[in-house]
């Protein structure tokens, strides 16, 4: 091993011994009367939440997603895409997230 410069300053690196799978979740947003925001999931059956603003739904509805994603790879079951996504509703925004597991 040698004390030059460079190796001191450099940083072991490591690739990864197996990739972590990314699945599109696509939400559509909107406002309701009293100022609440809800969003819902559009390509997964049943995933919705209402919270005081979009960043609170977001970040409500990534874990729900993630955890159903995940249960249905874990037991061996298809996971139920909606092909083609469900309309968006008048008055939504359309909102791409990309899910890590």
């Amino acid at each position: 091993m040698s004390d030059s410069p460079a190796e001191r300053r450099s940083l072991p690196f490591e690739s990864p011994s197996a990739t972590v799978p990314t699945f599109g979740c696509i939400v559509y947003v909107s406002s309701s009367i009293d100022g609440r925001v809800r969003a819902r999931v559009a390509n997964l059956c049943g995933l919705a939440v209402e919270a005081a603003t979009e960043r609170d739904a977001l970040s409500q509805l990534v874990p729900l997603f993630r955890q159903h994603v995940r249960s249905r790879l874990e037991s061996g079951g298809a996971i139920e895409w909606i092909e083609p996504p469900l309309p968006i509703g008048d008055g939504e925004k359309k909102r791409f997230l990309p899910v890590h597991l």
